[in-house]
């Protein structure tokens, strides 16, 4: 009975959000909103996956995830602070609005209520959400209510369907070249490790990622024992850590551990290994592609044992902001004016908060991903006359002003297909040789705001290609290895 119910809850939601849909008219005159979904502020750990993300998380939060929806937010209002600035959308506003997660809706494709009644709002034209769970909630929720859901989620309808994955737009990052920014960054930095470990999450795709890091490493000269999965008991956790990498011989024994885990499955790898019979955090650099969003990361707090002098992120490598894939100088003049208008750099800067971490505050790369949404989102808005301003008529235009992927994801179709049905779209999106590599798209010239939110970027893949891909048919402006600021 109970089920029924909620299904029948369900359906209700359904049909309203169509029928909102469908009512759904003309350019609003008080501002156009892009709902900013982010996780519950109730989390007491931050290990549920739907709980993560903390806005207003108090000091001493033991989430490791949180400020990345801080970070996130200051890009999304610098850009849209900057299209204010510049007359709106067609004369109107432009507005980010918070919205929480219930903390009570948990599965994947759930409607959650309060985000369905935010999604049918009539000033409503687009949507994001960066937690996987709330993410895949957003994703589903944008295609009932029709707006466009713009994020880096991993989509979960089939990517290469044209009508189910038609809402998303996602920007991701190829775990192969975190991977080798991993390994390079820790046999060439000062860290300097002559011998490493790997532990990643017991499915066969991170096992394939696991094997190119040791492949990366044995390649660069370092030995590398096999990759460890992480088994969830303490038992066989311990055992196989003990047997793989505590040999008698000393000097064969890892000085840095790559822990191949999403954010909330570090935060138990961490507490596994603390239980590890005479394991101590101080022998080893820990490396992770999982992201620890905090400018200033060590302040990030989670564990009394004060690990975090030895933690390094992807995120939080020495110049972080130029050292990703698309870097803009536009940005960067955006995000300085957002502060100088004063906008609070604790906002951004750090758990704690302090003085010290808002003044040595540089642009993370959560905040130039929101900044690039909040572009994108601006540019389709203006793409779209006032007289045909429309849920639909603006998810028409990301289409026309430029829909742009990162092709990633080592699950399911994003393994080694090529795509020939997106062309229908003018998605311009092929592979070469199975490898998946960065595609962007420009469909239509005339229009011209692809160009504007690009000129000013170099886009790059690391160790992996100095030259643009001519099988892949892109507007790729420039394929460097790095940009100085």
């Amino acid at each position: 009975r109970e089920a029924s119910m909620r299904q029948m809850a369900s359906w209700c939601l359904l049909v309203v959000a169509l029928l909102a849909v469908v009512c759904r008219g003309a350019l609003p005159s008080t501002s156009v909103r892009f709902v900013h979904y982010v996780g519950a502020g109730a989390s007491a750990n931050g290990t549920n996956a739907h709980t993560s993300f903390r806005n207003d998380a108090p000091r001493g939060s033991t989430s490791l995830f949180w400020v990345e929806g801080r970070d996130y937010a200051a890009g999304l209002d610098a850009a849209f602070m900057e299209a204010n600035e510049n007359g709106g959308i067609h004369g109107v506003p432009v507005e980010r609005y918070h919205l929480e997660h219930d903390g009570v809706t948990t599965e994947y494709a759930a409607m959650s209520p309060p985000y369905i009644a935010a999604l049918n709002d009539a000033r409503v034209f687009g949507t994001g959400a960066s937690n996987f769970q709330i993410g895949a909630q957003n994703h589903y929720a944008a295609q009932v209510a029709g707006v466009a859901a713009i994020g880096n989620i991993v989509p979960i309808a089939d990517p290469f369907n044209v009508d189910l994955s038609r809402h998303a737009i996602h920007i991701r990052m190829p775990f192969e070249v975190d991977a080798r920014q991993l390994a390079e960054y820790a046999v060439q930095s000062a860290l300097r490790c002559k011998r490493s470990g790997i532990l990643y999450y017991d499915i066969s795709e991170i096992e394939k990622l696991a094997n190119g890091l040791r492949d990366i490493l044995e390649g660069l000269g370092y030995p590398t024992p096999p990759p460890m999965p992480i088994a969830t008991d303490l038992p066989t956790f311990s055992a196989n850590y003990t047997r793989l990498f505590t040999p008698a011989e000393l000097l064969r024994r890892p000085q840095c551990l790559f822990i191949l885990m999403d954010t909330s499955g570090l935060v138990e790898t961490l507490q596994l290994l603390a239980r590890v019979p005479n394991w101590r955090a101080a022998d080893y650099a820990i490396l992770t592609p999982s992201v620890v969003y905090s400018s200033d990361w060590r302040s990030v707090r989670g564990f009394d044992q004060g690990w975090y002098a030895g933690l390094f992120s992807l995120s939080h490598f020495p110049n972080p902001v130029d050292t990703r894939y698309l870097v803009s100088r536009n940005f960067l003049r955006a995000i300085s004016r957002l502060h100088s208008s004063g906008y609070p750099r604790a906002t951004v800067a750090s758990v704690r908060g302090n003085a010290a971490a808002a003044a040595n505050w540089r642009p993370s790369y959560p905040a130039m991903e929101g900044y690039l949404i909040g572009r994108l989102f601006v540019d389709a808005c203006r793409a779209t006359s006032p007289q045909n301003f429309t849920v639909a008529g603006v998810l028409d235009s990301f289409y026309r002003v430029g829909r742009f992927v990162i092709d990633d994801f080592p699950l399911g179709p994003y393994s080694d297909k090529c795509v020939g049905r997106y062309d229908k779209l003018s998605y311009a999106c092929k592979c070469n040789s199975g490898t998946r590599r960065l595609f962007m798209n420009k469909v239509n010239t005339s229009i011209g705001t692809t160009d504007q939110l690009f000129d000013d970027a170099r886009v790059f893949e690391v160790g992996v290609a100095e030259t643009p891909i001519p099988e892949v048919a892109c507007s790729i402006k420039q394929l460097t290895t790095a940009l100085p600021l």
